[in-house]
């Protein structure tokens, strides 16, 4: 499944422009991923943002916000960015039931869905179904007598759904490619043609692609640059 290219993205502070303190961790983030996949995150550190401590008067945006999440343990808060980025819940059984509680709160239904009994055998990851061997011998009863039943299957997955509603969206943009073709681009600006500009994000393209990893991760001044022509970036 393609969520699993993202999972290199995960606490990684390359291209992070948010991070999230959680019980005296700190973890990095991108809003493109985490904000797109969970609403309830981006209006709370929206809300943190306009309401945080200031000596003086300052309403501009920070370009990397710390957002503080008190009450949270950092095992579960780990587990909830695992979801967001790879959609699949990787945690030990005995952390489910705060997990799915956070996950109702941030309106997460799949992952609330995955932390359920029934979902464990046939959604979760090898971590958890290992930890199931301690479990007592009437819930590995249950699991084995539901895991093939449909009414206990999780929530169709909208993670590429969510993804795609930030494709050639201005926010969160960390990179714009003015796109023209080679023939026609000296036509164009000769006679006053606007090149089309996209939208994009450096931590989705480079997760997936080695052609734009090498791009921003190369010395060359389009690694750095805000606007990129395709057509004239190294390969």
């Amino acid at each position: 499944m393609f969520a699993f290219d993202f999972k290199v993205a995960l606490n990684n502070p390359r291209y992070s422009d948010v991070s999230f303190r959680v019980d005296g961790k700190t973890f990095a983030a991108h809003r493109a991923i985490v904000f797109a996949r969970c609403p309830y995150l981006g209006a709370y550190a929206l809300l943190a943002h306009r309401f945080r401590p200031t000596d003086a008067a300052d309403s501009s945006p920070d370009p990397n916000p710390v957002v503080q999440l008190p009450q949270m343990r950092q095992q579960v808060f780990t587990a909830v960015l695992h979801y967001l980025y790879t959609d699949h819940l990787k945690a030990a059984s005995h952390w489910l039931g705060e997990i799915k509680r956070v996950a109702a709160k941030f309106r997460l239904p799949r992952l609330e869905a995955l932390c359920t009994v029934p979902c464990r055998a046939a959604s979760l990851s090898p971590l958890i179904q290992l930890s199931l061997t301690h479990t007592t011998h009437n819930e590995q009863a249950q699991l084995q007598s539901q895991s093939h039943s449909r009414q206990y299957k999780p929530p169709r997955s909208t993670f590429a759904d969510e993804l795609a509603q930030v494709v050639d969206g201005p926010e969160w943009s960390d990179v714009v490619f003015a796109v023209a073709d080679d023939e026609e681009e000296e036509e164009g600006q000769a006679a006053g043609q606007k090149v089309r500009h996209v939208h994009a994000h450096k931590v989705l393209l480079t997760s997936r692609s080695d052609y734009f990893k090498r791009i921003f991760g190369s010395s060359f001044a389009e690694g750095e640059q805000r606007t990129c022509r395709p057509t004239r970036c190294p390969v």
